[in-house]
């Protein structure tokens, strides 16, 4: 059977259907980065937020640490020791809320793990402290 298309129409259908595979695949790449776009933009706000709860974490710490060093070295002065107290109670609360916001977004067993052992030393230490 002979065919009676002409070589243009051929190009042309050829050229027709190339063009209409290079906008599939191009609609297509465009959802796919689309979608990463968001996965990446949740991930990184999440990671974002862990890290920046878990230096809030650290910082209490630190002060926790400073602000007990000073009572001790202010038990001769009862006024001092009583502010610096406050102020301990005060960073304490920051350290286990900073603790709290930090749960929801812990994502494996290591972290979790960890973060049940900077809660429970978190407490101990405050059992130390009022005694």
């Amino acid at each position: 059977m002979i065919s009676r298309k002409t070589i243009t129409s051929k190009l042309m259908a050829c050229c027709g259907v190339m063009l209409v595979l290079t906008l599939a695949l191009a609609y297509s790449s465009f959802v796919t980065f689309r979608s990463l776009g968001g996965q990446l933009k949740e991930a990184v706000t999440s990671e974002a937020a862990k890290i920046s709860l878990a230096g809030a974490l650290g910082e209490a710490i630190c002060d926790l640490l400073s602000l007990e060093r000073g009572i001790v070295l202010a038990a001769g002065d009862h006024e001092q020791a009583a502010q610096l107290d406050r102020e301990f109670q005060g960073k304490f609360g920051e350290a286990v809320e900073a603790l709290k916001g930090l749960q929801p977004l812990l994502e494996t067993p290591v972290e979790r793990q960890t973060a049940a052992l900077a809660d429970e030393g978190l407490r101990e230490w405050e059992t130390v402290h009022r005694d």
